[in-house]
């Protein structure tokens, strides 16, 4: 035979062969106990075991009816549905899977995005990597016993508007459900762990019900991550009463979320939960909530009301920062804030600060700074501490109210809040610290309760009063209590045996204004150094009752041109009390009856 006709033979019976297998409808699974048939758009594997893994660019055995296939069934006695089995198919509408198949392999039906629908069996267990990514599904219910996904299983289902998640399943793996059609998911109590970008990118998602008792958290540095990274529909979120803790950052940066419902059983809200969720117009933290953690709400820009409950204890770091609230009420539990809680609140008018028992605050941390309407603080009737720093340099605020309970006003806890004008400290309050009202330059008015038995240091040093009455109560002052307050013009001192004061104390230096002091009539001793050194006073009045002038008492009080002693016996003074005072140009009057007593008197003879 010549070469010739060899060839030609050989030609035609490769094609006869190759028809043969581009006509081929059934067959054996090489290497395995299966079968597969092809008949009329219905791809049928059968017989028992495992499918085999494929690359994505292997031939199927039946690769050469991948374009008409329909339907595919698995029939029981399939135990596995190998990697890339169906990959890429289409044309494939739905599946059925026989009740056999514990394992469903990677990208076993990806990128079939013809496939609406598929029933997941009872028996399966796992389901691969990406095993229905890209395709067509409109629904799928993953049942009880699967309790392995792998990552991005169901990731760009763009028809997938409805997902239903099995017991099993207690984490949803990264990408899970990336870049579907999702609406809404009900992510269950079950699920522990809400893995990367599980949800990111499905442009559809409105509306989130979160379940899960204690799911981990999320890092703000790689918030590109986050589960919902870039869900732009996403409006309503919900948290279950199974919820325990808020995961950090859960819903970081998600500026359209209009409305959050917090469940009854929360108990913590941790960090970066919700911060710059501008969309949010109302906040309602629930009762049983305990600790509100640092910046869980920072940025919230769009809220106009917000209630704490009533259990909250802890108000982290900046986590009410740049909110839109117009008041703010903090409640009788909470026993710590953080620096710049209720900072940047730029609408902020009125705090109501009930809580009984408050830590102090430190001064650099500026828990209310730069909330420039913030003009009035009501401290409530169960406020026992006001504490150190609460409002320290917030030159906004004009009015204070210190409520019935009060007991205590810590050390600078209104200093340098210099717009504030007036201040009625009640007669519960017992204990006033050191430079409470510090560098308050407007303060022109100060009502100092009964309770009260000590004025500290600097209490009222470089204020704006104009006068100041001591009350009957006060046994001691402090150093510079009322040094550097310019305007002071009148001092009513009415404590009846204040404790000496201290030449080195300065309590009225450089009160260049003060021109008048009066010692009421039911102080029985003026305290040594009582007005040491204040050479602007001109007027003196001494109560009747005034019994004892302590020594340097107006020393260098060099203006005094009158004094008034009421008193009808003269008291005996050592030669330092008028230190400095020029007895021939300034007067003294006296009761009548007493005139020659008083001309006889030391010291007091010297005014005549």
């Amino acid at each position: 035979m010549s070469k010739l006709k060899q060839f030609f033979l050989a030609f035609v019976l490769f094609g006869l062969s190759a028809m043969a297998v581009y006509s081929q409808t059934s067959g054996s699974i090489s290497g395995t106990s299966l079968n597969w048939a092809f008949v009329n758009g219905t791809l049928t594997i059968s017989g028992s075991g495992r499918m085999p893994d494929w690359l994505s660019t292997e031939n199927r055995p039946w690769q050469s009816h991948i374009d008409n296939i329909r339907t595919v069934t698995i029939e029981t006695g399939v135990t596995r549905i190998g990697n890339f089995a169906f990959y890429n198919h289409t044309t494939i509408a739905s599946v059925g899977i026989g009740n056999s198949v514990t394992e469903i392999g990677q990208n076993a039906f990806g990128e079939c995005r013809g496939l609406r629908s598929v029933t997941i069996p009872a028996s399966v267990i796992e389901i691969g990597n990406r095993a229905f990514s890209g395709s067509g599904l409109a629904e799928i219910v993953i049942p009880d016993n699967v309790t392995t996904l792998g990552n991005s299983v169901f990731s760009g289902c763009k028809q997938l508007i409805s997902a239903s998640i099995g017991r099993g399943i207690t984490k949803l793996p990264d990408n899970a459900f990336s870049e579907s059609g999702l609406t809404e998911i009900t992510i269950p109590e079950w699920v522990s762990d809400v893995g990367s970008n599980t949800f990111s990118d499905s442009l559809n998602l409105a509306t989130v019900y979160f379940n899960p008792v204690n799911s981990r958290g999320y890092d703000i540095a790689f918030v590109v991550f986050n589960p919902f990274y870039d869900c732009p529909a996403l409006r309503t979120v919900i948290f279950g009463n199974t919820v325990q803790e808020i995961p950090d950052a859960l819903f970081y940066s998600q500026p359209g979320i209009t409305s959050l419902t917090i469940g009854s059983n929360v108990v913590r809200i941790n960090k970066y939960a919700f911060s710059g969720c501008r969309g949010l117009s109302e906040i309602i933290i629930p009762d049983r909530v305990h600790t509100v953690a640092p910046f869980a709400f920072e940025n919230c820009t769009g809220v106009t009301s917000l209630i704490l409950g009533s259990g909250v204890t802890e108000i982290g770091s900046g986590s009410f920062r740049n909110s839109g609230a117009a008041e703010i009420t903090i409640p009788e539990g909470v026993t710590s804030i953080g620096g710049r809680a209720f900072s940047d609140c730029t609408k902020l008018k009125t705090v109501y600060f009930n809580g009984i028992n408050c830590e102090n605050f430190i001064s650099t941390n500026g828990h209310f700074a730069d909330c420039p309407l913030l003009t009035s603080v009501i401290f409530g009737n169960r406020v026992r501490r006001i504490p150190e720093h609460a409002l320290s340099s917030l030159s906004s605020i004009e009015t204070v109210t210190i409520g019935s309970g009060v007991e205590t006003i810590g050390n600078y806890a209104f200093a340098y809040c210099t717009g504030l004008t007036g201040i009625v400290i009640p007669d519960n309050v017992e204990t006033l610290n050191r430079f409470a009202f510090d560098g308050c330059t407007r303060l022109r008015s100060a009502r100092i309760g009964s309770g009260i038995t000590e004025i500290p240091n600097s209490a009222f040093r470089n204020s704006g009063l104009t006068e100041i009455t001591i009350p009957d109560g006060i046994v001691s002052i402090g150093g510079n209590a009322f040094s550097g307050s310019s305007r002071l013009r009148t001092v009513y001192f009415n404590a009846r045996n204040c404790g000496d004061f201290s030449a080195t104390n300065y309590h009225f230096d450089n009160c260049s204004s003060l021109e008048e002091v009066v010692f009421g009539d039911n102080v029985r001793r003026i305290p040594a150094y009582a007005i040491y050194g204040a050479s602007s006073v001109e007027l003196v009045t001494i109560g009747s009752r005034v019994n004892a002038i302590g020594n340097y008492a107006f020393s260098g009080c060099s203006s005094l041109e009158e004094i008034t002693n009421k008193a009808a016996t003269p008291q005996p003074v050592h030669y330092s009390v008028f230190g400095n005072v020029n007895k021939a140009a300034c007067t003294l009057d006296v009761p009548a009856a007493s005139l020659d007593a008083y001309r006889n008197a030391a010291e007091w003879k010297d005014f005549f």
